[in-house]
């Protein structure tokens, strides 16, 4: 008797901390359909690079771009801020999956890098793209660790570079 309370209660401990939490659970179920579709609250996400700069295109007035033309040192906290935004940069979404594919992560250094190459279509100059990509430091390409409630269950820990590995509790890669 004494065995089998103990085996009930390790199964309800075991359900509670292994079972993945629903929040987490909408949340990736959100992101995947951010992921697959075209427009997210009514607005177009970009497909590619090249998809932001004609939407770009549409979206800015003409002093605006003549603006960008210029100089876009100013604009991380408001063009820049919009993209982020209006893009799902930060919950997901196809051009952030397009990023991340590349090795961007992070939502600002995303939005950087479409605003420099912008400006630099807009000069009709060759684009940086690549290098940009290439250029981040290790600590610009990898992303914030996601929360311990998102981790896939049965993992404790995870090691980042450029990409998340989980790992398990024997501590070999999954």
């Amino acid at each position: 008797m004494k065995y089998l309370i103990l085996i009930i209660v390790t199964l309800i401990l075991s359900n509670l901390i292994f079972a993945e939490n629903p929040i987490c659970k909408k949340e990736k179920k959100e992101t995947l359909n951010y992921i697959l579709t075209e427009k997210i609250d009514g607005i177009y996400i970009p497909k590619d690079i090249n998809d932001c700069f004609k939407e770009l295109d549409k979206i800015l007035n003409k002093e605006e771009i003549e603006l960008i033309k210029k100089d876009i040192s100013n604009l991380h906290f408001g063009l820049g801020m919009s993209i982020r935004n209006s893009w799902k940069l930060w919950r997901g979404s196809r051009l952030s999956k397009y990023f991340n594919d590349l090795g961007v992560y992070h939502a600002d250094y995303i939005s950087g890098i479409i605003l420099r190459n912008y400006q630099l279509y807009l000069l009709k100059k060759d684009l940086k793209f690549k290098e940009d990509i290439e250029s981040l430091s290790y600590h610009e390409i990898i992303s914030m660790k996601p929360p311990i409630r998102c981790y896939p269950n049965g993992i404790k820990n995870l090691h980042q570079y450029r990409s998340i590995r989980y790992f398990s509790d024997f501590g070999k890669p999954r």
